[in-house]
């Protein structure tokens, strides 16, 4: 395992739509540098955009793609963001 860590917190609005993400965390440059990259993406997303999202958007999202031992870097806040908002809590109203 690579011992990157990150913690998100996001605040939604009351139609649950992200009005904000932040996080503290250590990494790899291409962790930290995606997750600064979502705390912008994610903004506006709704639970089921982001329960929806696959990788490869996040991916295209970042412009890059990464080689196969650092594809966990650039996806770990992604997976972050999506335990935050699973699939099965996505049709959930606040």
């Amino acid at each position: 395992s690579c011992g990157d860590e990150i913690d998100l917190f996001v605040r939604t609005d009351a139609d649950g739509s992200i009005e904000a993400v932040a996080f503290t965390g250590t990494g790899c440059a291409l962790t930290i540098a995606a997750t600064s990259i979502l705390t912008e993406w994610a903004k506006g997303k709704t639970r089921e955009d982001i329960a929806a999202a696959a990788a490869e958007n996040f991916l295209a999202v970042l412009g890059i793609v990464p080689n196969p031992s650092r594809i966990n870097c650039a996806l770990l806040p992604m997976k972050a963001l999506q335990k935050i908002f699973p699939p099965e809590i996505a049709n959930l109203k606040s």
